[in-house]
């Protein structure tokens, strides 16, 4: 037997459209491949076996480990590697990324960086397992889902490392039935299990998992606390299960408590992203820009690292948002705490890839005129009145931008049809009436946007609106019956 001899190990069901992908991503980097077949009646088998494969088979024991150390009891290489169906190996620019690993002579396992793809999404989020590790006797998976090797390779002293190359999966990437359907099945496996080891803290936490994609949160939450009481609970694990319950309360829009669980997560973790990006969530949701827009910087910037090297001390870190929505909230902080320019860019990325939305349209406009682009103004206001924001909420920003690019007869008409809704937009639309007042030629529409509002700006800002009036240096302008006009005479 060549060293290191590398047995790729798999169970299948029913994986004829996964299983070709799976294959060709591993083609010249294992040395055998079994495949355990739990009672496939579609092209499964005919497929492993164009590959070369030794196929078995066995009924289906509804219980993923057992499973597995079947199919480890047939692999004859000394290395063993492991992937499902709906599983690919990234080699990350490294054709021999697995036998360059399983050539190591300090480390017996490697944890492998595993990207999870959303279904309807570029997103994914981000787990490291061991798949690839030391085919030791006696060795045996734990667990009747989310089975793992870890518990094993500990007690026998294995060394760990995180493996140069990638997984992916596409396995959650289905439709919203199908994947419920998929977290039933795992739920009930859990379950199961932990009828028998009632305080085992992984599968609290697996179940608590399952409940919250289930959207039983009030359920999720029982299980999640019971996992905190767990004795045992290593310190990423308890990390980890503060996170999905800042996520409970999260999605309840319980804002302080979901802060309350993220601080504690990154108390005990502080190497990870998923508690700072709920924080920076939860701080937007609160209106503290300035502090969120730090935090999902911090996140952006993490998520954009090759997976290798995101330093983290969780063994999981969740998405949450895709990068779409990350550019919407950070043009949406930088617009709040008085960078328009930059906020800008984030609105533009956030278009450029596809988003869509009438509120990030307006917020674009208003930056554009903030910034000085009156005509890229005009354009992403006029977007967002397409999309369905009302001319209300846009007449304001919208005359600006026609006085600043000569369309004078719209500026007067958006500036009349504006309904500012407190004191700070009475404000603003004092500014851009002085604004109008200031340019000679806008003076024919002069009287028609004073008489819209006077009562309004008499009322709100006497003295500034009186003094506006007393600077117009042209009342010949103004229609003699407007009593205005009579003041400026």
């Amino acid at each position: 037997m060549i060293e290191p001899f590398i047995s790729l190990c798999m169970i299948v069901k029913n994986e004829e459209k996964n299983l070709p992908r799976c294959l060709e991503s591993v083609r010249g980097m294992v040395d055998e491949i079994v495949v355990l077949d739990t009672g496939s009646d579609d092209n499964t088998i005919s497929i492993s076996e164009a590959f070369g494969a030794r196929v078995f088979r066995m009924p289906w024991p509804g219980d993923f480990a057992a499973a597995r150390n079947e199919s480890l009891k047939k692999a004859r290489g000394n290395w063993v590697l492991y992937l499902d169906a709906d599983e690919a190996i990234d080699p990350n620019g490294y054709p021999d990324c697995i036998r360059r690993a399983a050539s190591s002579r300090s480390v017996g396992a490697w944890s492998v960086p595993i990207r999870s793809y959303k279904w309807n999404s570029s997103s994914y989020d981000v787990t490291l397992n061991i798949r690839l590790f030391r085919n030791l006797p006696g060795l045996l998976f734990e667990n009747e889902v989310h089975e793992r090797i870890e518990p094993a390779l500990a007690r026998m002293g294995s060394k760990t490392g995180v493996a140069p190359f990638f997984i992916d999966h596409f396995g959650y990437r289905l439709a919203p039935e199908a994947m419920k359907e998929k977290l039933e099945r795992n739920l009930l496996l859990s379950q199961k299990h932990l009828k028998r080891t009632p305080e085992d803290p992984y599968c609290l936490y697996y179940v608590g998992a399952s409940l919250f994609e289930l959207d039983k949160n009030s359920e999720a939450l029982k299980y999640f606390q019971r996992a905190l009481a767990s004795k045992n609970i290593p310190l990423f694990l308890e990390a980890m299960t503060c996170n999905l319950m800042a996520f409970v309360e999260l999605r309840e829009n319980k804002l302080d408590e979901a802060l309350l669980h993220a601080q504690r997560s990154t108390d005990l973790a502080p190497r990870q992203n998923t508690a700072y990006l709920i924080s920076a969530i939860a701080l937007l949701g609160k209106a503290e820009f300035d502090k969120a827009f730090h935090l999902l910087e911090r996140s952006h910037e993490f998520l954009h690292l090759p997976p290798d090297r995101r330093s983290t001390d969780l063994s999981q870190e969740h998405t949450i948002i895709d990068d779409v929505e990350f550019h919407r909230l950070l043009g949406i902080c930088l617009s709040e705490i008085g960078r328009p320019s930059v906020a800008l860019e984030h609105f533009r990325q956030f278009f450029a890839l596809g988003g869509m939305e009438p509120g990030v349209a307006r917020r674009a406009g208003v930056c554009c005129v903030n910034s000085g682009d009156f005509a890229s103004g005009l354009k992403y206001l006029k977007k967002a009145e397409c999309l369905g924001v009302a001319k209300s909420e846009l007449a304001l920003p919208l005359a600006f931008a026609c006085l600043k690019t000569g369309d004078l007869a719209g500026a007067s008409q958006y500036f009349r049809g504006a309904r500012p809704r407190d004191g700070d937009e009475m404000s603003v639309a004092l500014a851009v009436l002085e604004a109008m007042a200031a340019d000679k030629a806008f003076r024919p529409y002069l009287g028609g946007c004073i008489r819209s509002r006077e009562d309004e700006f008499s009322r709100a800002f006497p003295e500034r609106f009186l003094r506006l009036v007393s600077e117009v240096r042209a009342p010949e302008s103004l229609p003699q019956n407007s009593m205005i006009g009579g003041v400026l005479n």
